[in-house]
């Protein structure tokens, strides 16, 4: 052997024993890594996986299990920390790239235990926030927080608790709410107004039920209505009353409707024409006096009340017979049989089909003085 071939020989077999040195310590330093993992040693885990990337800078293997190991040990220190929402985001960074089972089992527990107090430590915030809005009063808000803890612990035992507090809070919301809503319903739906050709005096009481009770007087165009209403939720049209009056030869239907703002009074005939002929506005009150509008007696009374109060009669009657027809007072037409000498109006009750092919005169009704009505099998001789 030469000079020159003996130099290459120990020149190299340095670089050889230290590349063997090198590749045995990378895998010593993963299987204790492993092992680390499996014991849920994430900090022993870590240093091991650096060891084995300072023996193999470049090796993604060796990257991966690094940061599964240096992010378990963080999601747990967040979760100790009460940082639930960054403990979640960890985990799904862990999902994307650990294959180690025993890992998969620990941080699936911890994302369940993460769930659950974030859930928890969120519906306190709501409902905290909901105290707070409920002694500022601002009810709708706190509404808002209730229901979103409501939603968020439905069906959940473990979040029995937070329901049961959110619930009872919420029927103390509805409570003040009803009434701040009631309050303010009465005071706008109370008054003297007018409007174009309409003027009125409403009354406005509270029913029992947390239903607003409207009462009034309608005049249009010289002509007295009365109407009476119950009103649950303003936001809906609310119809008062509904009338018809003979213009010439064609039949006019009126309608009043309660709205939002006020009064909107719809005029349509036969042939489909019409339309809303009146608007009344609740802001728009007067101070002049409108004493002429007071309920006269009945004698003066037109045919549309008396014709209202003996529909009434007609459901009160429905109902106590158990009619088996399934018609309901509105189903029936009432004819107008004039005011009689005794101050009785009489109001004529017929079955008619749709088509008009048959009819059939159901009872004679007499309106008393006193706003009862008797219901006749035949007419009575007054």
């Amino acid at each position: 052997m030469t000079k020159r071939k003996r130099s290459i020989i120990i020149c190299t077999l340095p670089l050889l024993l230290l590349a063997g040195c090198t590749n045995s310590d990378y895998k010593e330093e993963i299987t204790k890594g492993n092992q680390a993992l499996d014991n849920k040693q994430y900090e022993q885990a870590a240093k091991a996986f650096d060891k084995a990337l300072q023996e193999k800078k470049d090796n993604q293997t060796a990257r991966n299990l690094y940061k599964v190991a240096v992010n378990m040990k963080l999601a747990k220190q967040k979760f100790e920390q009460e940082k639930y929402k960054e403990v979640l985001s960890l985990s799904d960074e862990i999902n994307k790239i650990n294959t180690n089972n025993n890992v998969k089992q620990d941080i699936k527990n911890l994302e369940l235990q993460a769930e659950k107090k974030k859930a928890m430590k969120d519906n306190q915030n709501y409902t905290k926030n909901a105290e707070n809005l409920i002694k500022k009063e601002d009810y709708p808000a706190a509404k808002k927080e209730l229901e979103q803890v409501i939603d968020n612990t439905k069906a959940k035992t473990a979040l029995t608790v937070q329901n049961k507090k959110a619930n009872e809070l919420l029927v103390q919301v509805n409570e003040h709410f009803q009434k701040q809503k009631q309050e303010e319903l009465i005071e706008k739906f109370t008054g003297e107004f007018r409007n174009g050709s309409l003027e009125a005096e409403l009354k406005t009481s509270l029913n029992s039920n947390g239903s607003i009770y409207c009462k009034g007087i309608i005049i249009n165009e010289g002509v007295t209505n009365y109407f009476e209403t119950v009103v649950s939720d303003i936001n809906k049209k609310s119809k008062l009353f509904g009338f018809y009056t003979n213009q010439g030869e064609s039949e006019q239907s009126i309608i009043l409707t309660l709205t939002e703002t006020g009064f909107e009074l719809y005029s349509a005939y036969p042939d489909g024409s019409g339309g809303t002929i009146d608007k009344f506005d609740f802001t728009q009150k007067v101070s002049n006096d409108i004493s002429q509008i007071r309920k006269p007696s009945l004698t003066s009374m037109s045919y549309e009340r008396a014709a209202a109060s003996t529909k009434d009669a007609m459901k009160t009657y429905i109902q106590e017979n158990d009619m088996d027809s399934g018609a309901t007072a509105e189903d029936y037409q009432y004819e107008d049989g004039g005011l009689l000498e005794n101050g009785v109006y009489e109001v004529d009750v017929w079955a008619v089909d749709e088509d008009r092919q048959w009819s059939r005169l159901m009872k004679y009704a007499y309106v008393h003085s006193d706003g009862t009505v008797s219901l006749k099998d035949n007419p009575e001789g007054y």
